[in-house]
């Protein structure tokens, strides 16, 4: 790729002509410097030896790979939800269906040099990228889509979407609250304080404590959630569960718990059902029906069971009406005192200082008022407490229904101050019936 010229010491008879011809004769017929031809010619110094580059080839351009570029981050990604919050929120590379994945940049061949000979030095041409469309990916004009809503894996150089997000132990710092738009497989527990959010299923194979899951499917607990009041386990679709003890729980489906159901407070729009175990304390919802094996206890612990109403909204209604209804009354005695002291002022001519004062303040209190009546009617009007009706529901206790039991069928109330065997309770003409199995 270059020819180099050396005159040794004492060689004085040098030319252009000369230099040229003997690179001629050399074959050297590319890239020829005249500059430094000229140098040599004119700066020459018999007494020394001296040596220049007269021609420089072409160097080959090598051609460049075809590469992958990504349209979403494959990585998973770390996003702190406060300033102190230290479990982070992993951000699982989620995609959904359809979405595009990455594109695939064309090689780019490569050009051929020349040396200093003027013979064509060859160039690698740039080579096709190895990556393939992997499980769930299609791959269409040079571009990879995914096929399902689920988790974007990049490996061996290989693209695929996986429908589930696996955890091989317990939620900790090292994963951090997780969110996800798949589905979600949990091999340990979920300690206090974590939160796990996914568009479709939940399966934890160990213990659920004080933490926050929310499925847009179903969620199963193996063991089972023992919250400290605490939990929230939140799903469209249906929550089973080993246990449920001072948990907080929400169902677009059914609740099915294997063993009892403690101090929690469990609503299902369809079913309630804990049949092989008992409901002690909290309040149970449902729009349809409730079954377990035993209701209440020995020692009359106050436990609710409501059909076609949740009733823990529905005593959030209660309480937020006996609010409006005394901000109500309490509007009505600012009115009142302001008409008096205006009455007052058109007849005197004007008020006192400590009757204007008075006067100033009944006006702000009662603005205040006004904004919070309007902030609990607010609150009421998104309120709503029924999750169901009560045609053909039912409580079915296949052992003991003990007292104080609080059996709701929407506004029909009845509690139980003794105990029941085997029954079935029911609504019939307008009155909550307990009769045998």
């Amino acid at each position: 790729m270059e020819a180099y010229f050396e005159l040794s010491a004492g060689y004085e008879e040098v030319s252009r002509n000369l230099i040229l011809e003997t690179l001629h004769r050399e074959g050297v017929g590319f890239g020829i410097h005249e500059e430094t031809i000229h140098r040599l010619v004119s700066n020459r110094n018999s007494d020394r030896q001296s040596k220049e580059v007269v021609a420089v080839g072409k160097d080959p351009v090598e051609g460049i790979d075809g590469r992958i570029i990504f349209e979403v981050n494959y990585q998973p990604e770390v996003k702190v939800e406060g300033k102190n919050d230290f479990r982070d929120v992993i951000n699982i590379p989620s995609v959904c269906e359809g979405e595009k994945l990455a594109v695939l940049k064309e090689p780019i061949a490569g050009a051929a040099g020349v040396n200093v000979l003027g013979e064509e030095v060859p160039a690698r041409d740039g080579r096709e990228s190895k990556v393939k469309a992997g499980k769930n990916v299609i791959y269409k004009d040079r571009a990879f889509y995914s096929e399902i809503n689920g988790q974007l894996n990049y490996q061996n150089y290989r693209i695929s979407v996986q429908p589930l997000y696996e955890v091989k132990g317990d939620v900790d710092l090292s994963t951090g609250n997780l969110d996800f738009i798949g589905s979600v497989i949990i091999r340990g527990n979920v300690p206090t304080g974590f939160k796990v959010a996914a568009g479709g299923d939940i399966s934890v194979h160990g213990l659920v404590e004080g933490a926050e899951l929310r499925a847009g499917g179903s969620i199963h607990i193996s063991e089972g959630v023992s919250g400290l009041d605490k939990s929230l386990i939140s799903a469209e679709g249906d929550i089973r569960a080993g246990y449920l003890n001072q948990a907080n729980v929400e169902a677009g489906g059914d609740i099915l718990v294997q063993y009892s159901i403690l101090h929690s407070h469990c609503v299902a729009k369809q079913s309630v059902s804990c049949l092989t175990g008992n409901i002690i304390g909290g309040t149970i919802s449902a729009g349809h029906s409730i079954e377990a094996k035993d209701a209440g206890n020995r020692m009359n612990t106050a436990t609710s069971l409501s059909i076609g109403t949740n009733i823990q909204v529905e005593r959030r209604k209660n309480k937020l009406i006996k609010q409006l209804a005394d901000k109500q009354y309490e509007l009505s005695k600012l009115v009142k005192i302001g008409r008096m002291l205006e009455v007052k002022m058109q007849k005197a001519g004007g008020l006192s200082v400590k009757e204007r004062i008075t006067h100033l303040r009944q006006r702000n209190s009662t603005q205040v008022i006004r904004e919070q009546i309007e902030d609990l009617e607010g609150q009421l009007m998104h309120l709503e407490s029924a999750i169901g009706d009560l045609n053909q529901s039912k409580i079915k206790v296949s052992g003991s229904l003990f007292g104080n039991v609080e059996l709701a069928f929407g506004k029909y109330i009845r509690k139980t101050l003794r105990t029941y065997q085997h029954v079935i309770v029911r609504t019939e003409d307008f009155e909550v019936i307990i009769e045998d199995i």
